[in-house]
């Protein structure tokens, strides 16, 4: 998914296939000027097909070169790639990747079915992102109101000692 804070990063939430588990969690960054398959996909969120990723043509070039400088993977595991871009209201929150040996191997049959995919994966994910914030808006808020009764407590306990410090002074300041 790619980072809410306007970066150019993305952090791996899963992994499948003969990829290295490791990089599940790990942070890619793009750079929008010379990523340029990476930077097309987050302009217009439509999936990107690259059937021969051997091909020396600059598009090519620069998500091969991403892919590898990411995440480690031998240029010769890469024949052809999708590019599938995770929308939820017209916001990009990431991406799936899926890259074969097999060249030519994604077809627009493929590219359906991973866009289907992908918008009920991006409707998932923004909806854990959401409850993810209303568990924390609602530690939050109980924080703050056991703070304010203790805080009004420990008030209303330091009222009745002043109170009774008080009385006890004019009871002993009275004379007998």
């Amino acid at each position: 998914t790619f980072d809410r804070s306007g970066t150019n990063d993305a952090q791996v939430i899963s992994i499948a296939g003969g990829a290295d588990p490791d990089l599940k969690g790990k942070m890619l960054r793009y750079d929008a000027d010379n990523d340029g398959a990476i930077a097309q996909l987050v302009l217009s969120k439509q999936v990107i097909v690259m059937l021969n990723l051997g091909s020396d043509d600059a598009f090519t070039s620069s998500f091969r070169n991403w892919f590898v400088r990411n995440t480690g993977a031998p240029k010769r595991l890469m024949a052809s790639a999708m590019l599938v871009p995770l929308v939820v209201k017209d916001n990009l929150i990431g991406m799936l990747v899926m890259c074969t040996t097999r060249k030519g191997y994604y077809k627009a049959h493929a590219a359906d079915l991973a866009l289907a995919f992908a918008n009920q994966s991006a409707v998932a994910i923004d909806n854990a992102h959401m409850h993810a914030a209303a568990v924390q808006a609602a530690a939050i808020k109980e924080r703050t109101r056991l703070a304010r009764e203790l805080h009004d407590s420990v008030s209303q306990s330091l009222y009745g000692i002043v109170l009774g410090t008080r009385t006890a002074m004019l009871t002993a300041s009275e004379p007998q």
